[in-house]
């Protein structure tokens, strides 16, 4: 069995779901001495963009994308959510203009890898509780698509 083949959608929302509930644990963890939800701990930013990134790849495997196609992709979300809403997700996805905003600003420091090497100066961050609804919309929808049972209900 190749790449190809051993590649699939429930594979790839699988890992989504994991790394989005790690992105939670991460937050909590860390995050315990700062009581707010606009603002993560860099690890949970990045768990959280790996998981989004994953949702959006496993939906586009669902609809028969190649895994070349993924690839190509790279790290990008915004790239990867066009490529969603051209294959139809916003048929099982409702995303509001401040999570596609919060995914935006996710996307200039993970696609980046600014969430993996420190770089002085400053930079903006999304707000967190707009990226957990964002990806638990994704999530959520896509999972339930393709017939994963883990699904977040909430």
């Amino acid at each position: 069995m190749d790449d190809e083949e051993r590649t699939t959608s429930f594979g790839l929302i699988r890992f989504a779901s994991d790394f989005r509930k790690a992105a939670q644990a991460t937050d909590k963890a860390l995050s315990k001495e700062v009581a707010n939800d606009w603002l993560a701990p860099i690890p949970a930013l990045y768990l959280m963009g790996h998981s989004t990134e994953l949702g959006f790849k496993a939906y586009l495997r669902h609809k028969g994308r190649d895994l070349n196609t993924l690839r190509r992709i790279g790290h990008n979300l915004e790239t990867a959510y066009s490529k969603c809403k051209a294959a139809g997700i916003l048929e099982i996805c409702e995303f509001s203009k401040d999570e596609l905003k919060a995914m935006g600003v996710l996307n200039d420091l993970y696609r980046t890898k600014m969430l993996n090497y420190i770089k002085t100066g400053s930079c903006r961050f999304p707000n967190w509780g707009t990226l957990e609804s964002l990806n638990r919309e994704l999530i959520k929808n896509v999972s339930l698509s393709i017939g994963y049972p883990g699904a977040p209900l909430a």
